[in-house]
């Protein structure tokens, strides 16, 4: 793994290891805790890494990501821009063609 890759992980894993202030080891976490402390995908990778390392280490009895699931996040497609539409929208002969065009474009409708 690159080490920029593991310079963020660790620095997400530090943030939410400084609001975590409250218990006195990491065996008292939760799985509640870690669903609310990973606000995005990278914080719950930094976090799943970390768990599984220590339980691993036998540093901590149970792993509390083990059970948390997120959704990976979903890429939504980008839109063709107005102006390579438009000279598309030119070589298209009809009506119907154009809108099918259009649909495929700015929704990324598949053909089929």
């Amino acid at each position: 793994m690159p080490w920029n890759t593991i310079r963020d992980y660790m620095l997400n894993v530090v943030a939410v290891l400084d609001t975590w202030g409250h218990f006195t080891s990491l065996n008292e976490v939760i799985e509640t805790e870690v669903k609310t402390a990973a606000v995005n995908y990278s914080y719950f990778t930094g976090l799943r890494s970390l768990f599984r390392a220590l339980r691993r280490e036998r540093r901590i009895f149970r792993d509390p990501a083990r059970n948390v699931h997120l959704k990976a996040p979903v890429r939504v497609p980008r839109a063709i821009p107005s102006d390579r539409l438009r000279g598309l929208l030119d070589h298209v002969p009809g009506a119907k063609d154009k809108l099918a065009l259009v649909l495929i474009a700015v929704y990324a409708i598949r053909p089929k």
